[in-house]
């Protein structure tokens, strides 16, 4: 399995959990893993990145909200909002992974995934994170 794989059953994962509004557990992503004989290196990859997600995801979305224009959250279809869920976690949690390449990869993943305008609306929002991201960081 290739990262953008890995990548791809982690919006599967967070799209499926989005219709519930409970806690996660090791269970379940074991589950998950299980049901889809997912194997290979970038399984421990998919675990990191669940929990690391689920873990911060009232911040991840706080940041979702920020950077929505003319928008608001409610409306962002289940599939973009798993995609910028995993990129927002990546860019701000995980430093080994350049920003261009999270970017990029939720931007291939939309493409694959969500609506026509799908990728437009993800890079959009990204993009407008990291500038924030760099200004702050920057003063």
């Amino acid at each position: 399995m290739t990262r953008r794989e890995a990548r791809e059953w982690i919006v599967r994962y967070l799209f499926q959990y989005s219709f519930f509004d409970e806690n996660d557990d090791c269970e379940k992503i074991e589950n998950f893993i299980e049901y889809h004989s997912l194997k290979g290196k970038e399984v421990e990859f998919i675990k990191r990145s669940v929990f690391g997600i689920l873990k911060n995801r009232e911040i991840i979305d706080q940041i979702i909200h920020d950077n929505l224009v003319n928008w608001t959250q409610e409306r962002i279809p289940k599939t973009d909002l798993s995609i910028l869920r995993m990129a927002i976690y990546e860019i701000k949690y995980v430093e080994e992974i350049p920003q261009k390449v999270s970017i990029n990869e939720a931007v291939e993943i939309s493409k694959k995934y969500g609506t026509d305008e799908s990728f437009r609306f993800v890079n959009g929002l990204l993009g407008a994170f990291v500038r924030k991201e760099v200004d702050y960081v920057g003063n």
